[in-house]
C-alpha cells in the first residue's frame, strides 16, 4: 500500500496511542486515536474533534455558521452579518 523510507521518519509516528503527524520543529502536530482528532500549535489544543463535540481556538464558517438548534449566522458580501431563527 504505501512503502516506507526514512524521509517518513520526521513526518508521523503511529503507535498505540494514534497517528501523530508532525514535523521535527514545526509549530503543528495532529493527534488522530480512537477518541477524536486533536490538533496543536507549539504545545497549545487549538482544535479537538471527539465524543463531546469540537472545540475550537478560532473559528471560520466560511458560508453560514449553526448555533443550537434555532440560530443561523450568515456574512453577505455588503458587509452585513444575519442571524436567522431557523
Amino acid at each position: 500500500w504505501l512503502e516506507r523510507d526514512s524521509s517518513w521518519d520526521d513526518t508521523y509516528t503511529f503507535n498505540a496511542d494514534g497517528l501523530t503527524i508532525y514535523k521535527s520543529g514545526g509549530e503543528i502536530k495532529n493527534l488522530l486515536n480512537n477518541t477524536g482528532m486533536y490538533v496543536s500549535r507549539s504545545g497549545e489544543g487549538i482544535l479537538a474533534a471527539n465524543n463531546q463535540g469540537v472545540n475550537a481556538l478560532n473559528l471560520t464558517a466560511r458560508q453560514y455558521l449553526i448555533v443550537g438548534k434555532h440560530a443561523r449566522f450568515e456574512d453577505y458580501t455588503d458587509g452585513r452579518t444575519a442571524c436567522f431563527w431557523i
